[in-house]
């Protein structure tokens, strides 16, 4: 084909490769509602709301957990449980594996924590235990954040919540990412906040007054993106969730696709986050017919547009001030990049001119780094990877934020001119 049409070929690929992909979760979750919904005995789910304002790699922290009952199609909230108010413990409750190496026991000691791992099922699975500890059991555990509410919001329409407020799809990120820290200093309040917005659009789902169209548009940009991930207990549902994006599993390569894991998790435990705005690029080079090996480029750039006076212009809760040893209003970024299978680091390289940590997990090579952004700064990390492949697609699955105009998934594709598509 001449260039101008494989350029449009191309293009539509792409474009109907995203729609499969959501349609087929989609498509997939609908064979699960049924028991999931109780239609052959109640079930109890647990819902993960995470907190983009602190990062951990599937999205954020888990702020605040809602307790869900179906039964023959019914919904009920049968409680609420404060991360905070969970228990912790000196040694993770499931082995960690191979992620051991590179977050230690945090993942599986705080409730907190769980999804700092990149892979949903093991996030979900100390979830689980995590409720069983607080004496509940469960068969599925749900992770949602904001922005995902805010899509799901488009469906149901403004919902109230008691306290006065009224969540609409374009308020809801910000007042349970920031407004919610300047109106209260206990963190139980803030997480009570958290689990009862959640709690009023799952009610606002199930009252009927929905429009569908809209309720499947939202639910496929949520799976999309990587901010709706499902879980079961049931070894049958979950082989049917295997494979589709509501998964939660770590990026694999394809047979024409390279895949990177891009993650950020906060280092201060400060809701600094909310600030830091990434930005993630990817660029092939040596891409002409025959050529190998080829190199894929990864930058990643972090700027932190908190205001100047951000340590005393923003809640103490928000800043964090020497919560971890780091002073107020600077975000501490601890990232980690996944290399594709098969491929290996060129160059590596950080603004700051600090080094890499890392180690192996399922024989992929991982990247750590960290980085400490004041008001108003600006660093790059920027890592070449390179491997004997005819391979000409690349994508970079990047921690969901707190802005929905950032995709969690960057492209690159190679030109056949040995020129090279930025994500």
């Amino acid at each position: 084909l001449v260039a101008p049409i494989v350029d449009a070929v191309d293009q539509l690929g792409d474009a109907l490769s995203q729609v499969a992909g959501g349609t087929d979760a989609l498509a997939r979750a609908s064979t699960l509602l049924p028991p999931m919904l109780g239609a052959e005995g109640a079930r109890n789910h647990m819902v993960l709301v995470q907190n983009n304002a602190e990062w951990r790699s599937l999205g954020g922290i888990v702020g605040a957990t809602t307790f869900l009952r179906t039964d023959d199609g019914r919904i009920t909230l049968t409680g609420q449980l404060s991360s905070g108010d969970a228990d912790s413990y000196p040694d993770s409750l499931l082995d960690l594996g191979e992620y051991a190496t590179i977050y230690q026991s945090k993942p599986g000691r705080y409730l907190q924590n769980v999804t700092q791992v990149p892979d949903f099922s093991l996030s979900a699975r100390l979830a689980k235990e995590f409720a069983a500890r607080e004496g509940r059991e469960v068969s599925s555990v749900i992770a949602i954040d904001p922005v995902a509410l805010s899509y799901l919001l488009e469906a149901t329409g403004p919902v109230p919540l008691a306290t006065g407020d009224e969540l609409t799809s374009t308020n809801v990120v910000k007042l349970l990412l920031s407004d919610v820290y300047a109106r209260y200093d206990d963190t139980r309040q803030q997480d009570a906040f958290f689990a009862a917005a959640a709690a009023s659009v799952f009610e606002a789902l199930t009252a009927g007054d929905v429009d569908p169209a809209k309720l499947v548009a939202a639910l496929g940009r949520a799976g999309s993106e990587h901010r709706l991930s499902l879980w079961s207990a049931d070894d049958a549902e979950q082989k049917i969730l295997a494979g589709t994006t509501l998964a939660g599993a770590p990026p694999r390569n394809s047979t024409d696709t390279a895949r990177l894991g891009v993650y950020f998790n906060d280092g201060g435990g400060s809701k600094m986050d909310y600030y830091v705005r990434p930005d993630v690029q990817l660029q092939w080079t040596g891409c002409a017919a025959g050529r190998i090996p080829r190199t894929l480029q990864l930058s990643v750039t972090l700027a932190n547009t908190a205001p100047a006076d951000a340590a005393t212009s923003l809640p103490a809760y928000v800043v964090a001030d020497d919560f971890f040893g780091v002073p107020g209003g600077i975000a501490r970024v601890v990232g980690e990049v996944y290399l594709p299978e098969g491929f290996e680091v060129a160059s590596s390289e950080i603004t700051t001119e600090s080094g890499f940590g890392g180690g192996v997990v399922g024989g992929r090579q991982v990247l750590s780094y960290s980085v400490d952004l004041k008001p108003g700064d600006t660093q790059t990390v920027t890592i070449e990877v390179t491997a004997d492949t005819d391979i000409r697609d690349a994508e970079a699955w990047v921690t969901p934020t707190a802005d929905a105009d950032l995709s969690p998934v960057v492209r690159a594709s190679c030109d056949p001119a040995d020129g090279a598509v930025l994500g």
